[in-house]
Formats: C-alpha cells, structure tokens, sequence
C-alpha cells in the first residue's frame, strides 16, 4: 500500500463539506457524498472525529518521551507494547523508559493509559503481596510476577478491543496498515534504533502469576484524570 498523501486545509475542507452534504434529505445526492468523503478518509488516513473536530494542524507523526522510574521490566515492556499498538502508534526503548511514536492524540492517550494503569498496578500489587509474601527478596520475586500475570491479562484485553473495533469498520485495516507505514518512516528517518536480542518469557505458573491474571481482569482501562509522574 503507498504512503498516504499530504493532508491540507483544502483536503479537509472538502471532507467536511461532502460530509455535510452527506446529511441532505436527498437520499441519493447524500449517499454519494458519504461514500466520496469516506474514499478520501481512507485515502488521507483520516477519521471522521478528526476532520469534523480538528484543524489540519493537529495531524502528524510524532513522538512523546515517558519515563519509569526505577528498573525497566518485562511486564513493563509487555504493558507498553500493547498499549501503544491498541492506540495506534508503537514504543521505541530508551535507557530511562520509552518513546511513544504516532499521532499526537494518539500518543497522549496511550501514556494516559500507561500510567493510569501503572498506578493501578503499583497500588494493588503492594497491598498484595503485603498480603501474601510479606517483605524482602521473596516479596519482590513475588510482586514482579503478581505484576506479570496482570499484565498478560491487559494485554489479553486490549488486544480483544482493538479486534471488535477493527470488526466495526470495515475502512480499519486498510487506515490502521496507513498508519503504521506513516510510523515506521517517521523512527527510521528520526529514531536511531537497535534490534532487540531480549530472550523470550519463560512464564511459571505460581500463586502470584495467577493472582495477577485475575487483577489484570477487573483492572480498569479508562483512564480518569491526569497523573502526573506516575510512570
């Protein structure tokens, strides 16, 4: 598939206008004007949201820096990986966290869920493993992999999501593979990246892991408020 085209005020204008068209009492008059604005959505790898609430100026690849505190993990990176793949942008590596490439909406609302549920995570597994490992190496190990099982599960969740609201619209795939094309051009021309030579998980079943699993079910998705510093 090629590369979408250059947005412009006059692309815009033009959607918006075929999309109030659509809205005529001629049911003829409006069923073409929605399908030609429809065509050029897909082709300018644009939803409807954008064109009727943004300007022009608002779209773009680009990127967002987040940080975590302490030491990256693997849950951490499982958590990020499916984040940034369920709100349409993907996660470069970085020494003291990640970079969120993609879309600025789309960028701000995946570090809006990151750290919504990273707080979540950290209040949970901490009354957890108070719970049932008490203090020292052992209560480590064992909120590392209360941690993991939750996030396999969000993992699990999102992952659902992201499938039922590709099912809804039939014009996802072909604006979701746009999107990434757009992605992936913007870290190799900006991004020095390094293939990543990480061992796969080995999962162990435990108490902890399976604990985690069921957290990670009942754990919201929504984020509520802004919190800072949370990663």
């Amino acid at each position: 598939m090629n590369p979408s085209p250059q947005v412009t005020p006059s692309i815009v204008a033009r959607i918006q206008a075929l999309l109030r068209l659509s809205a005529s009492p001629n049911e003829h008059e409006a069923a073409l004007a929605l399908q030609r604005a429809s065509d050029l959505l897909l082709k300018y790898n644009l939803s409807r949201a954008e064109v009727e609430g943004r300007g022009v100026e608002s779209f773009g690849v680009g990127e967002l820096r987040v940080e975590i505190a302490g030491r990256i993990t693997d849950w951490h990176r499982i958590l990020v990986v499916q984040i940034a793949d369920h709100c349409f942008c993907k996660p470069v590596w970085s020494r003291r966290g990640f970079i969120l490439v993609g879309d600025g909406e789309n960028t701000q609302a995946a570090r809006a869920l990151f750290r919504w549920l990273l707080e979540q995570l950290r209040r949970i597994s901490l009354e957890a493993v108070l719970e049932n490992a008490g203090r020292g190496k052992r209560a480590e190990r064992w909120r590392f992999n209360f941690c993991l099982g939750a996030a396999l599960r969000i993992s699990q969740r999102l992952k659902a999501a992201r499938k039922t609201q590709a099912a809804a619209n039939a014009q996802a795939p072909g604006l979701i593979r746009c999107c990434e094309q757009e992605v992936e051009r913007y870290i190799r021309r900006n991004i020095p990246t390094q293939e990543s030579k990480r061992k796969p998980i080995r999962l162990r079943h435990s108490t902890a892991l399976t604990l985690g699993i069921i957290a990670g079910n009942e754990l919201s998705l929504t984020p509520q408020g802004v919190l800072e510093g949370a990663a």
